[in-house]
């Protein structure tokens, strides 16, 4: 999968036909993606049509904990 990519959530602020409404989501890194597509966003316009009016979370990434470093686990 290439970054960045788009993600799309319905309705929103952009036209799409039909009379239905989406929005966008710019996504850097695999991380970000799956918690887009965790929150409720969707990979394409008619996906996310599909599923109007379905909740919408906050995206939240998850970062990696920090390994130790070597210094602190002789100490």
């Amino acid at each position: 999968m290439e970054f960045p990519r788009t993600v799309f959530h319905s309705p929103g602020i952009y036209q799409a036909g039909w009379g239905k409404t989406f929005d966008h989501l710019q996504v850097e890194s695999q991380a970000h993606y799956d918690a887009a597509i965790k929150a409720g966003w969707y990979e394409s316009v008619p996906e996310a049509i599909e599923n109007t009016g379905k909740k919408l979370e906050e995206v939240v990434i998850e970062q990696p904990k920090p390994a130790k470093s070597a210094a602190k686990a002789e100490g």
